[in-house]
């Protein structure tokens, strides 16, 4: 489990997962519970898009360019999936990129303009 979050090269990248977080995370959380997320995920990966789709919601679809996790392969049949949704790259992991917090604001303006303030 520790080299899953080592893949985020720690705090070598800006978002990454430093030695402290880890060791935080893995004392709350028991390697059972987490090892079965893990292996969940192909399958819930197998319906997003059509969750998505039942929504019938605009969508904002950020790359994290150089993610060690999801490949671009995975981003590019998104976009293609989802030709309306409103996309972006980022050299950060949006979680802590500035300019994806900006554009994620823009976009929740746009779609309940009312709300945005």
């Amino acid at each position: 489990m520790r080299q899953l979050f080592k893949m985020t090269q720690g705090e070598q990248m800006k978002g990454g997962y430093g030695e402290e977080l880890v060791e935080s995370y893995l004392s709350r959380v028991p390697a059972q519970l987490l090892a079965r997320f893990w292996e969940s995920r192909p399958e819930a990966g197998d319906s997003i898009g059509r969750v998505l789709r039942e929504l019938d919601l605009p969508l904002l679809l950020a790359k994290h360019d150089g993610c060690l996790l999801f490949t671009a392969e995975g981003y590019e049949a998104a976009v293609a999936s989802f030709p309306t949704a409103r996309t972006m790259i980022h050299a950060d992991k949006p979680s802590v990129s500035p300019d994806f917090a900006d554009a994620l604001r823009q976009f929740c303006a746009k779609v309940v303009p009312d709300r945005a303030a």
